[in-house]
Protein backbone atom coordinates (compact mmCIF):
# COMPACT_ATOMS: atom_id res chain seq x y z
CA UNK A 1 0.00 0.00 0.00
CA UNK A 2 1.33 3.70 -1.12
CA UNK A 3 1.72 6.42 1.90
CA UNK A 4 1.57 9.33 1.78
CA UNK A 5 2.28 11.88 4.28
CA UNK A 6 -0.39 14.28 5.92
CA UNK A 7 -0.43 18.13 7.16
CA UNK A 8 -2.52 17.30 10.33
CA UNK A 9 -4.15 13.92 11.64
CA UNK A 10 -8.40 14.38 11.33
CA UNK A 11 -11.01 13.49 13.78
CA UNK A 12 -13.75 10.96 12.74
CA UNK A 13 -16.33 14.00 13.03
CA UNK A 14 -14.10 15.72 10.19
CA UNK A 15 -13.97 13.14 8.57
CA UNK A 16 -17.57 12.39 7.97
CA UNK A 17 -18.25 16.01 7.37
CA UNK A 18 -17.39 16.27 4.00
CA UNK A 19 -18.18 12.22 2.47
CA UNK A 20 -15.80 12.24 -1.11
CA UNK A 21 -18.59 9.04 -2.60
CA UNK A 22 -16.20 9.08 -6.06
CA UNK A 23 -13.57 8.15 -3.65
CA UNK A 24 -12.97 4.86 -1.33
CA UNK A 25 -11.04 5.80 1.59
CA UNK A 26 -11.20 4.92 5.62
CA UNK A 27 -9.66 7.00 8.67
CA UNK A 28 -7.25 5.06 10.52
CA UNK A 29 -5.48 7.12 13.42
CA UNK A 30 -6.06 10.20 12.29
CA UNK A 31 -4.86 9.40 8.90
CA UNK A 32 -7.13 9.22 5.87
CA UNK A 33 -6.18 5.80 3.75
CA UNK A 34 -7.26 5.92 0.10
CA UNK A 35 -8.29 2.19 -0.80
CA UNK A 36 -7.84 0.96 -4.54
CA UNK A 37 -10.45 -0.68 -6.54
CA UNK A 38 -11.08 -4.00 -5.43
CA UNK A 39 -11.02 -7.13 -7.26
CA UNK A 40 -14.18 -7.35 -8.42
CA UNK A 41 -14.07 -3.62 -9.82
CA UNK A 42 -10.52 -5.02 -11.67
CA UNK A 43 -12.43 -7.97 -13.06
CA UNK A 44 -15.25 -6.17 -14.58
CA UNK A 45 -12.30 -3.61 -15.62
CA UNK A 46 -10.87 -6.28 -17.98
CA UNK A 47 -13.51 -8.41 -18.91
CA UNK A 48 -14.78 -4.82 -20.32
CA UNK A 49 -11.53 -3.52 -21.91
CA UNK A 50 -11.82 -7.93 -23.53
CA UNK A 51 -15.39 -7.00 -25.33
CA UNK A 52 -14.40 -3.16 -26.17
CA UNK A 53 -11.06 -4.60 -27.74
CA UNK A 54 -12.66 -7.79 -29.81
CA UNK A 55 -14.95 -5.22 -31.56
CA UNK A 56 -11.95 -2.57 -32.71
CA UNK A 57 -10.34 -5.41 -34.02
CA UNK A 58 -13.55 -7.54 -36.06
CA UNK A 59 -13.62 -4.65 -38.60
CA UNK A 60 -11.87 -1.44 -40.02
CA UNK A 61 -12.16 1.68 -38.98
CA UNK A 62 -13.67 0.84 -35.19
CA UNK A 63 -10.67 2.71 -33.68
CA UNK A 64 -8.66 1.13 -30.78
CA UNK A 65 -9.24 0.37 -26.90
CA UNK A 66 -6.54 1.10 -24.61
CA UNK A 67 -5.70 1.01 -20.95
CA UNK A 68 -4.51 4.15 -18.65
CA UNK A 69 -1.14 3.39 -17.61
CA UNK A 70 -1.45 3.30 -14.13
CA UNK A 71 -4.15 0.35 -14.77
CA UNK A 72 -0.82 -1.45 -16.40
CA UNK A 73 0.90 -1.31 -13.36
CA UNK A 74 -1.28 -1.38 -10.57
CA UNK A 75 -0.96 2.13 -9.71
Amino acid sequence: MNAMAVARRMTAQEYLADPDETVRSELAEGEVIVLGPGLPHQRALRDIWRVLDAWTLAGPGRGEVTLPIDELFGH
